[in-house]
């Protein structure tokens, strides 16, 4: 699912990308310039399905931190990975893991992200002029 999500969310970025530079807009760009490209990058079921990917990959998350096993071999990898040259990667690794372990169940932090990326998400599509505003 992480793998799923993180290639589509690139494919769907470089729609949006492709749409701005299509309509002149290159370095910054504005909210209404952000949003139409957006809505011209389309792909409406494809954006609902990414904001799953997210909750789907926060609940598996949450159920492998929750396994002491996890973190012991986590912790096991350490000088593995500095000696192939992978300190910075497993560092991130073991912080995000403590992160996410302490937050206790992850379910109500989840389904808060999704549910903000969804509507903002729903938004844009709709033309909103203030699609990023707090819900």
């Amino acid at each position: 699912d992480a793998i799923e999500l993180s290639a589509l969310s690139h494919a769907l970025d470089l729609r949006v990308a492709k749409a701005l530079i299509k309509n002149g807009v290159v370095g910054k760009f504005d909210v209404a310039q952000y949003s139409q490209a957006y809505q011209a990058a389309g792909l409406h079921r494809l954006r609902r399905h990414q904001v799953e990917l997210i909750r789907d990959v926060g609940e598996s998350l949450d159920r492998t931190v929750s396994k002491p096993l996890i973190g012991h071999l986590l912790r096991m990898s350490r000088m593995p990975a500095r000696a192939a040259g992978l300190s910075e990667l497993q560092s991130f690794l073991e912080r995000g893991f403590e992160a996410f372990r302490a937050l206790g169940g992850s379910g109500p932090f989840v389904n808060e992200i999704a549910a903000r990326e969804l509507a903002v998400s729903e938004r844009l599509f709709a033309g909103d002029p203030t699609p990023f505003r707090p819900t």
